[in-house]
């Protein structure tokens, strides 16, 4: 399999206006590219980081961030970075100095990415201690996507990088065509261990964002009263609006949040349910098709060995290395769209239509009752049969 490369993370800076000002670094807080421009959309913005390489975050020097870099975030998924309180300008050209910069712009930019890059450098330096210490500096900038994306710990994410056997043992003797390895188990509690700590920081995370959402209310309460008590009416209104959009951002974050959590739950639910049954079913590993792409992004999770059984949504769609690399490992294919008689006659598969079985799936797995795929092997065993009787028949 082709190791997949991900692409170079970046930090973002930004000092929205009407000229606005951008300056990208890399994990190590190396400047990449600055530049300001007058009227410059966000879209133009954000197509120019994404190819710069991908957004983890996004830095502003504002404490209160403003609805550009808002928008950013939202549109990339990056990380909102913002100070306590508004970082003042002798503090940014002290930390800019050392770079020629055209204007302010880029100056509040680039200060704005060196304070995030500064925000993010513990972990950053554990990360890159740990790729040393290992040897695994080839994987440093992948550990930096998946560590501070997703807050699973450095080893698990550099076990599910390198998807090695966990926990291997010796196979059982079964017989031939037997579509499950005594390593799927495992596969599924790799995925278990994951799915249980991305549920932790979502929580960990929800109750920050309360914790905000609080804050924000109690300040938003005591700073009407003190406008009330000043009796100015158009900087009230102004700060009103403010605060009540603040308080809806976060309102509406949390049941985002919420709703992930929830979505966890029922997978893991799911997962639990899985392995409560795979003594008396087969379990299936999900590809939409048999294409490069979509195997370099499934076999990482999937690890198909074998022995394996696939359920496959259009057969139709193949690369010749992919059919390659699954010869001899795979020998039942469950398919939803009909397969070409052609391929049916050059690939030594077994195919069942999954209309014919009982399956229960979630996003990268699924299972379906021993029986049900013991009775189409032999159905389809016993028509083979006839048909080679046939035709030593007829040559006879």
């Amino acid at each position: 399999m082709s190791e997949h490369k991900p692409s170079r993370p970046l930090i973002v800076g930004m000092d929205p206006g009407t000229t606005l000002g951008y300056a990208f670094l890399d994990m190590d807080g190396r400047l990449l590219e600055t530049g300001s421009a007058k009227q410059f959309p966000i879209h133009l913005l954000i197509r120019k980081a994404m190819d710069a390489g991908t957004p983890l975050f996004v830095g502003t020097d504002k404490r209160n961030v403003p609805s550009a870099v808002q928008e950013f975030a939202a549109k990339t998924g990056a990380r909102i970075m913002a100070p306590a309180e508004d970082l003042k300008v002798q503090e940014k050209k002290i930390w800019t100095k050392e770079h020629r910069l055209r204007n302010d712009h880029e100056r509040d930019a680039l200060a704005a990415a060196l304070f995030a890059c500064n925000e993010q450098l513990p972990l950053r330096k554990k990360i890159e201690k740990y790729a040393r210490d290992h040897d695994k500096e080839r994987l440093k900038d992948a550990l930096q996507l998946k560590v501070l994306t997703q807050g699973i710990n450095i080893r698990d994410a550099a076990m599910l990088l390198e998807n090695p056997p966990i926990n291997e043992k010796p196979k059982i003797p079964i017989m031939p065509q037997m579509p499950l390895t005594v390593e799927n188990p495992t596969n599924l509690q790799v995925r278990l261990l994951r799915l249980k700590k991305e549920n932790r920081l979502l929580r960990k995370q929800n109750l920050k964002l309360k914790q905000r959402s609080a804050k924000e209310e109690h300040k938003h309460r005591k700073e009407t009263k003190k406008l009330q008590k000043e009796n100015v009416k158009e900087r009230n209104e102004t700060a009103l609006r403010f605060k009540e959009n603040r308080i809806r951002y976060f309102d509406r974050a949390l049941r985002e949040k919420n709703h992930e959590v929830e979505t966890i739950r029922q997978e893991k639910r799911q997962l639990l349910s899985f392995f409560g049954k795979l003594k008396d079913h087969y379990l299936l590993k999900k590809l939409s098709h048999l294409g490069q792409e979509e195997w370099e992004q499934k076999n990482a999770i999937l690890n198909i060995q074998e022995g394996d059984m696939l359920l496959v949504d259009d057969p139709n769609r193949f690369s010749e290395s992919i059919v390659e690399k699954i010869k001899g490992k795979v020998d039942i294919i469950v398919h939803r769209l009909p397969v070409s008689p052609k391929l049916k006659e050059q690939w030594p598969f077994l195919f069942i239509p999954a209309h014919y079985l009982r399956i229960e799936e979630n996003g990268y797995v699924a299972i379906v009752p021993r029986k049900d795929v013991d009775r189409e092997r032999k159905s389809r065993d016993a028509l083979q049969k006839m048909v080679e009787d046939y035709r030593k028949e007829r040559l006879a």
